[in-house]
């Protein structure tokens, strides 16, 4: 008898212990909010289920730098699986001129108009892009703000808007207004999180997908052509094959909530909003 009370008050206090732990976890665990600690997204992004070669223009970054860009690959590397666009990054090495295929091109700007960088992409079809171009501006030389450079602008190309309003350090998409070191750290403002998030991958996953729904409905026999910024392509064009003879597109936009408002791919480029570093940054490296 006593054997069945010590063993009922321990199941008891096992329970109690689990649902402690569950309340705990989903504490810790909060869900994904847009512009709260997750991006919108944007209707332009990386054609799925193919490769994308990471390529610098030659001569324009110093082996330093290139390693601070190959840290950001990485990072999303490590994550972009889960995310289930199929996208294989690769880090490429440097190229002259513009002639490759499934490729950014990161390369040197001198006038980025008060940003640090942008993408633009090149080649588009159907909401898809096979070949970009990355400008960073030309006196950026800080390869923690390369790093963060890089792992920012290929969230837009996985279809991540910024995120100026998500909380610090919930996404690489948002900006850096403030950077503190040590002590100084506590003060840091919309800072920008090290590598992409939880949050990152479940968006663009969800990007994806809706993308993929978009295309599955006007795929249908019945479907009219669909008008491609200002060409006139099949509505049967699948996600997975974008053609040789897709033209240059304009530039992707930073506008926030594009796509709830029912605006089309804009005019202007995607771009980091300008860091506006401590001094701290500025001479560390």
């Amino acid at each position: 008898m006593r054997f069945i009370k010590l063993l009922s008050v321990g199941l008891v206090l096992a329970l109690v212990c689990s649902f402690v732990s569950l309340r705990t976890q989903a504490r810790a665990t909060p869900a994904c909010e847009c512009n709260r600690n997750a991006p919108d997204t944007i209707h332009l992004r990386w054609l799925p289920n193919s490769t994308l070669r990471v390529m610098f223009a030659r001569g324009d970054f110093s082996s330093a730098e290139l390693v601070a860009f190959q840290e950001a690959i990485r990072s999303w590397q490590a994550v972009l699986p889960a995310s289930g666009n199929g996208i294989n990054l690769q880090m490429g090495g440097e190229i002259t001129g513009k002639d490759c295929t499934g490729c950014i091109i990161v390369k040197r700007k001198p006038e980025m108009n008060g940003t640090y960088a942008s993408l633009s992409p090149i080649y588009t079809s159907s909401n898809f892009f096979s070949k970009a171009v990355i400008n960073i501006k030309a006196n950026v030389h800080k390869t923690a703000l390369l790093r963060m450079v890089m792992t920012h602008e290929l969230g837009h190309a996985f279809g991540l808007d910024d995120c100026t309003e998500c909380d610090g350090n919930t996404t690489v998409m948002n900006s850096v207004n403030r950077y503190g070191f040590g002590i100084l750290s506590a003060f840091a403002r919309n800072k920008m999180a090290p590598a992409p998030t939880r949050c990152d991958i479940a968006r663009i996953s969800d990007g994806y997908t809706g993308t993929a729904r978009t295309l599955a409905a006007t795929s249908a026999p019945s479907a009219p052509a669909v008008r491609t910024q200002g060409k006139v392509q099949s509505g049967s064009a699948a996600a997975a094959a974008i053609t040789n003879a897709a033209m240059r597109a304009p530039a992707l936009t930073s506008a926030r909530h594009h796509v709830s408002r029912g605006v089309g791919p804009s005019q202007r480029a995607v771009r980091i909003e300008q860091l506006a570093l401590m001094d701290a940054l500025a001479k560390r490296d």
